[in-house]
């Protein structure tokens, strides 16, 4: 039997990796200089090829994503995964987020064991819920202070 905690992961998972994609190839920020002169269809053929196109190949592209939104020091112009790491990273990217979410609300381990687990769900929806929200607004903190 599935814990609440694994079935909160998965659910989270799925929502977040339907929205996000997967691109195997690093592909610019759409806020970066070259995101912005590529536009969303540009990036996401970088994202699928890995071709910057010449024209704006002399443009910053930081930071770049690859994957299921994986960002870091380690992603930069021209890096490539397989699905498999994508997957993975994803999947350690979550856990990490979730953990974390409960580190900010530490009185959640001293509740019923009944409850712990309706509570676990909170920090993964929310979390969920963040990126979509920046999925679709790209700016959610200017959103939410409305600029």
């Amino acid at each position: 039997m599935m814990s609440a905690e694994q079935l909160a992961r998965e659910l989270a998972a799925d929502l977040i990796a339907g929205e996000e994609g997967c691109h195997l190839h690093a592909y610019p920020d759409p806020r970066s200089p070259m995101g912005v002169a590529l536009g969303q269809r540009g990036i996401d053929e970088v994202g699928r090829t890995g071709r910057v196109p010449a024209s704006v190949a002399q443009l910053a592209g930081d930071p770049w994503t690859i994957g299921r939104g994986a960002t870091g020091p380690d992603i930069v112009r021209g890096t490539v995964w397989s699905i498999q790491h994508a997957d993975a990273r994803f999947i350690a990217d979550l856990a990490s987020y979730h953990n974390k979410a409960e580190r900010a609300w530490p009185g959640m381990r001293t509740l019923h064991p009944a409850a712990q687990g309706r509570v676990r769900l909170v920090p993964l929806v929310l979390l969920a819920g963040l990126a979509l929200l920046a999925l679709l607004l790209r700016d959610p903190l200017a959103w939410l202070l409305g600029l």
